[in-house]
C-alpha cells in the first residue's frame, strides 16, 4: 500500500478477524493484522512490543496537513483556511440513517415491454451520462441517450418521454459560469424553450438534475419550481464560494418530506453525498 502498489486496509470486528483472514487466504491474497481501533483518539506504534510513537491523532493530523494548509493560504481565502484548520481537532465521524429497504428491481419490472421512457440529456462537456443511463436501466426504465443537438435539430423531442435527467460535468467547460452556456442554448432558442416549457408543465413527467444538471435547472427556474419555469421568476443562482475556490466535500443530507417521486419512502433518512 505505502509503496503505491495495490493494497487495502479493512476494519472488522475482532471476532471476524479469523474468518476474514481465511477468506483472503482462499483467494490467494496475503493479509496481515496491522493494529486495533481504540476509543481514545491516540495513535500508538509499536516495534516488537516497544512503543516508538505515542501521539494524539489531532496532533499527527495537524503535522500531516500543515504543508497543505500553507499552500491553501496562497490559493484560497485565508480566513476559510484558518477556520478549517482550527476545526480539525473537533471533527467527528458522520452518522447515517437509512429508513427504506435497499433491494434490486423486480425482474418483472426489468422485463416489461412498455417501460416508462427517460431521456438522459447531455451537452458539450457533460460527463457521467453512461452511469446515469445504467442507473435508470437498472431501475426499470427505457433509457435514451439524448444530446442537446438532437433536440435542437428536432431529431428527438421530449414529447415521447416521461422523465428527463440532466447529467453533470462542465458544459461548455463552464467558461460562461456554471451551466450558463447550457441554459442559454435553451432560453434563447424559441423551439427549445417551448419544448422544455411544455415538458415541465405536463403533469405526467419528472426531472432530475445532477451537479451541472442541477445548476442548469436552477438557471431555468425549475429549482425551485416556478409558475412559469423559464421566466426567470424565483431564479436561484449557484455563486462563488466564500473560500474562493471549487469545493468538493463529502457531507450528510437529511431527507425531509418531499413530493419528489425519486425520494418517496425515504423521509428521515440521513445519507452521505458528495
Amino acid at each position: 500500500m505505502f509503496s503505491e502498489e495495490l493494497g487495502l486496509v479493512v476494519e472488522v470486528f475482532r471476532s471476524d478477524i479469523g474468518s476474514m483472514a481465511d477468506c483472503f487466504e482462499s483467494f490467494g491474497v496475503a493479509c496481515e493484522v496491522l493494529g486495533v481501533t481504540t476509543k481514545e483518539p491516540r495513535f500508538v506504534l509499536k516495534d516488537g512490543g516497544e512503543i516508538v510513537l505515542d501521539k494524539e491523532v489531532a496532533a499527527l493530523r495537524d503535522a500531516w496537513e500543515a504543508t497543505s494548509f500553507e499552500l491553501d493560504r496562497l490559493q484560497a481565502n485565508p480566513k476559510c483556511v484558518a477556520e478549517e484548520q482550527a476545526g480539525l481537532a473537533a471533527r467527528k465521524g458522520m452518522n447515517f440513517e437509512v429508513n427504506f429497504s435497499v433491494r434490486e428491481t423486480n425482474w418483472a419490472i426489468l422485463t416489461m415491454k412498455n417501460k416508462p421512457r427517460v431521456a438522459v440529456i447531455r451537452q458539450e462537456g457533460s460527463n457521467g451520462d453512461r452511469e446515469m443511463v445504467a442507473a435508470f436501466h437498472l431501475a426499470g426504465f427505457s433509457v435514451t441517450d439524448v444530446a442537446m443537438s438532437d433536440l435542437a435539430d428536432q431529431r428527438i423531442t421530449l414529447d415521447d418521454f416521461r422523465g428527463a435527467a440532466f447529467v453533470g460535468g462542465f458544459s461548455y467547460a463552464d467558461v460562461l459560469d456554471s451551466a450558463k452556456g447550457w441554459a442559454g442554448t435553451i432560453r434563447h432558442r424559441e423551439q427549445l424553450r417551448d419544448q422544455f416549457t411544455k415538458f415541465f408543465e405536463r403533469d405526467d413527467t419528472f426531472s432530475l438534475g445532477i451537479c451541472n444538471g442541477c445548476q442548469l435547472l436552477a438557471l431555468l427556474g425549475v429549482v425551485p419550481f416556478a409558475q412559469d419555469e423559464l421566466s426567470g421568476v424565483e431564479q436561484p443562482r449557484f455563486v462563488h464560494n466564500e473560500s474562493g475556490r471549487y469545493e468538493s466535500r463529502f457531507v450528510t443530507v437529511k431527507l425531509a418530506e418531499s413530493p419528489s417521486i425519486m425520494l418517496k419512502g425515504m423521509t428521515g433518512s440521513r445519507l452521505g453525498v458528495w
